[in-house]
C-alpha cells in the first residue's frame, strides 16, 4: 500500500487506544507505543486530505529524539513518520506526528 493510502485521519482514527504500534530503533530493537489521539487540524484541506495530528504514547525510557521512525502495526503497512517528543511523565513519553 502506498504512503498516500495510509496517511489519512480516517485510517488512524479506528486505531486510537491500540497499543500495537512498534517504532524501529537504530540498534534494531523496537519500542512499543499506543496511539492515544488522532485529530483533525484547523487547517484547510490540502489536495483532498484534511491535515491531522497523531499522538503516540511510549515508555518513559528511552526518550526518543525528534526524527523519522519506521512504524509498524498489524493493520497497516509499515511507514516512516516524523515524530517529536511533546510530553513526558514518570510513566510515559508522548510523541506527536503532524500530517499537513
Amino acid at each position: 500500500m502506498s504512503a498516500a493510502a495510509i496517511d489519512t485521519l480516517e485510517r488512524f482514527s479506528p486505531l486510537v487506544g491500540d497499543d500495537r504500534f512498534e517504532l524501529q530503533l537504530d540498534d534494531g530493537s523496537a519500542c512499543s507505543a499506543a496511539l492515544v489521539e488522532a485529530k483533525a487540524l484547523p487547517a484547510p484541506v490540502f489536495q483532498g486530505r484534511q491535515p491531522f495530528s497523531l499522538l503516540f504514547e511510549g515508555p518513559p525510557q528511552p526518550l526518543l529524539p525528534q526524527r523519522i521512525y519506521r512504524i509498524s502495526h498489524p493493520q497497516l503497512d509499515a511507514m516512516h513518520i516524523f515524530l517529536v517528543p511533546v510530553g513526558r511523565s514518570q510513566s510515559a513519553t508522548q510523541y506527536e506526528a503532524i500530517f499537513n
